[in-house]
């Protein structure tokens, strides 16, 4: 869909999704924060530790909670259903952002 992603993960839970950001390094990761064992919350917090931290979209059910995810560390809040239209804009702002260096999310 968007030309300059390659999806290299996916996750069904968020200690995996710790694991698999850990071992693939991603530039981007779309979190659900409705997650077993880890949610989507205690994921970013713990990803703050991080010396390197990927950028981070939520995709989530529940406005409210995306919101709040927003005061840690997430750059955009993506509610389902999600629109293909809508995961694209998300993709163009982060490659605009990430390609002039911009900073202030």
């Amino acid at each position: 869909m968007h030309p300059d992603v390659v999806i290299v993960g996916e996750s069904s839970d968020g200690a995996d999704a710790l694991k698999q950001i850990a071992a693939l390094r991603p530039d981007v990761v779309l979190l659900d924060l409705e997650m077993p064992e880890i949610n989507g919350i205690e994921v970013l917090r713990r990803l703050q530790n991080w010396d390197t931290v990927p950028i981070v979209v939520i995709v989530t059910a529940d406005q409210k909670r995306g919101q709040a995810a927003l005061r840690f560390g997430a750059v955009d809040c993506l509610h389902k259903p999600v629109s293909p239209a809508r995961l694209f804009r998300s993709l163009e702002a982060i490659q605009k952002r990430t390609s002039t260096n911009e900073t202030g999310w």
